[in-house]
């Protein structure tokens, strides 16, 4: 009986050994699903990575080139108010020198009248020709200038 006791107790450890290699078998094969789904997931997520990085550094050259060109415009604006400060002072010398000028011209045209009246006082027909041809001559001169001005007010109305 022994034997026979012995030989059941052998084959039930048998059964549960095989059941539990059965059972390592599963687990072996649940284990190998879940590597290669995790293989899968850490492929995808390497991809995904990659194209963040990938876009990262697109948005990284497209700001690069943004700025680059924000700068150049920058030193474009820089330049061409260099030239208004420059344009604005030559306006102003201009002006100063016509308001100079002009005053000469009224001195001039003052110095004249006096000679006019002076010369129609002698009553000399032919002097206040001559006279009356400088004046005409002057108040011709002054109309130059007088457009010359105007010139000058469009130009710099114009920037």
């Amino acid at each position: 009986q022994s034997l026979a006791e012995e030989v059941e107790s052998l084959q039930s450890i048998s059964s549960n050994l095989m059941s539990e290699i059965c059972q390592l078998r599963d687990d072996k094969a649940n284990l190998l699903f879940e590597c290669e789904n995790l293989g899968r997931e850490m492929k995808k997520a390497e991809y995904q990575n990659d194209l963040y990085r990938q876009t990262q550094e697109v948005k990284i050259s497209l700001l690069r080139e943004a700025l680059t060109k924000k700068n150049l415009e920058m030193a474009k604006l820089g330049e061409r108010n260099d030239q208004m400060k420059s344009l604005i002072d030559t306006f102003q010398k201009n002006h100063s020198d016509l308001d100079e000028e002009f005053g000469k011209r009224d001195d001039r045209i003052e110095f004249l009248e006096n000679e006019i009246a002076d010369l129609m006082a002698d009553d000399l027909p032919r002097r206040y020709i001559d006279v009356k041809n400088a004046f005409i001559i002057c108040e011709s001169k002054l109309k130059q200038y007088e457009e010359k001005i105007r010139l000058e007010q469009f130009l710099n109305n114009s920037y």
